[in-house]
């Protein structure tokens, strides 16, 4: 395996064809051990070139998915801004559903108007 500053120097292409063979080698407690880096800055390296995050044992093997649970898509619930909000709030979201729940979501966050806010958010179209 390489040393990372050696990794850090190759284009994305390389980085993407390496990262995946040593991948399909090593476990990723082996890379960060040996890199001398955290699960966050893999996970960075990761999605910057493309690398898919797949475990080594759930590669569909003939399985149609019958076995896999699926969890219920849960939906937010509307928020009411009847109360006046004195001092300052923070609230986490993970959420799957139509584009519109998150324009709707947006839209809440838009009404507060004379208020300072930051928002953070990755967004997956599947």
């Amino acid at each position: 395996m390489i040393s990372y500053q050696d990794f850090k120097g190759l284009s994305k292409e390389d980085k993407l064809t390496y990262l995946t063979e040593i991948r399909s080698e090593s476990s990723i407690n082996d890379i960060l051990e040996h890199w001398g880096i955290t699960r966050p800055v893999y996970y960075n390296i990761a999605h910057e070139i493309g690398l898919p995050l797949q475990r080594k044992g759930s590669r569909h093997n003939g399985d149609s998915g019958k076995n896999k649970l699926k969890r219920p898509v849960k939906t937010a619930r509307p928020l009411s801004l009847d109360h006046s909000i004195s001092s300052g709030f923070s609230f986490s979201i993970d959420t799957s559903g139509p584009g519109n729940m998150v324009s709707n979501i947006l839209g809440v966050i838009s009404n507060l108007e004379d208020k300072q806010v930051r928002v953070k958010m990755d967004v997956e179209v599947l």
